[in-house]
């Protein structure tokens, strides 16, 4: 099991998303910031603890705290499914929780964690996000969902048919990336703790070289956004 790792972003880390293009999205609740989007679906791989990170910025010049409630859930028992804040990594998903205040300019993440092992299917969560002694009424709301490659589905629809390809995975020495889409992908290669290591510009219908030199062994994940969804894709880097 991948270990509770609570990351800290300063604002080089965020100024990345910001010069390199990634989306920003703004709402009702004063000064917080999601990125890259409030929704974003990860194709899951087999036998595997898939992280998906949807990180929470700070804009205001005070601190601000928030809570978090569990208003849908769909996943099969099946598949082990946790959440992390930045205040502990539960084991479940809980129905919801109270975390640490964000510092003006800082950045913390929800992150979900989950484990299909073998078994085909499609699971979505809503989480509600809201100010702690402010108005309740002023929410977002964070909506992971998450299928296996098997996996067919109306639930799916909305999904590309063809997303970005990876090979080989595992990879030793470089991985070849290819955008099938008819746009330009910004792609960022995002590491178990949720750490930015690099960023690819990938031209429609092109492919990128990864190299892999500079690359820490294990999980890594390749984040991306088309037509206004982001997506989230596993691979591993082997020695």
């Amino acid at each position: 099991m991948v270990t509770n790792t609570i990351a800290s972003f300063n604002q080089l880390l965020l100024l990345s998303f910001f010069i390199l293009g990634s989306v920003q999205s703004y709402g009702q609740i004063d000064g917080l910031e999601i990125i890259p989007e409030d929704s974003i679906h990860t194709d899951l791989s087999y036998n595997n603890f898939n992280l998906t990170f949807i990180y929470l910025k700070n804009n205001r010049t005070d601190s601000l705290f928030l809570r978090w409630e569990k208003t849908h859930s769909e996943f099969i028992d099946d598949w082990y499914v946790t959440l992390c804040d930045n205040v502990y990594c539960y084991g479940v998903v809980p129905d919801g929780a109270e975390m640490y205040g964000i510092a003006p300019s800082d950045s913390v993440y929800i992150r979900m964690e989950v484990n299909p092992y073998e078994v085909d299917a499609f699971g979505e969560i809503h989480i509600q996000l809201s100010e702690i002694d402010a108005d309740p009424d002023l929410t977002e709301t964070l909506k992971y969902s998450f299928s296996t490659k098997n996996f067919t589905s109306l639930s799916t629809e909305a999904l590309p048919e063809k997303g970005l390809t990876s090979y080989p995975n595992p990879f030793r020495e470089e991985l070849i990336l290819t955008n099938p889409f008819t746009e330009d992908l910004n792609v960022h290669l995002i590491d178990m703790s949720g750490q930015i290591l690099k960023q690819l510009w990938i031209a429609s219908g092109q492919s990128e070289i990864l190299e892999a030199r500079d690359l820490p062994a294990g999980m890594l994940h390749l984040n991306y956004c088309y037509e206004e969804n982001c997506y989230s894709k596993l691979i591993i880097h082997i020695r």
